[in-house]
């Protein structure tokens, strides 16, 4: 809700501080949003390195958008080191 402004005032930095709360409690969906938060920095320093991490922490726990996601970096690195 806070991400996008759904019945509240938007607020990346607080849908971030809240994704974070989600992962540490071990919820890969939590992860996968804050690994997209930090690849686009929204409500946190854009830190690809670290998307990176929390979309393996997602797709190892079973969400399909952290694995996605995951697959998209990785691609996009390889392209990059061609």
């Amino acid at each position: 809700m806070y991400e996008e402004g759904h019945g509240v005032v938007q607020n990346p930095y607080w849908a971030a501080t809240l994704y974070s709360r989600a992962c540490n409690s071990d919820d890969p969906g939590g992860c996968g949003k804050l690994g997209a938060a930090y690849a686009e920095g929204l409500g946190v320093n854009q830190d690809f390195s670290r998307a990176k991490e929390l979309y393996s922490k997602a797709c190892d726990g079973g969400d399909y958008d952290g694995c996605s996601n995951l697959d998209d970096v990785l691609r996009k690195e390889h392209e990059d080191e061609q």
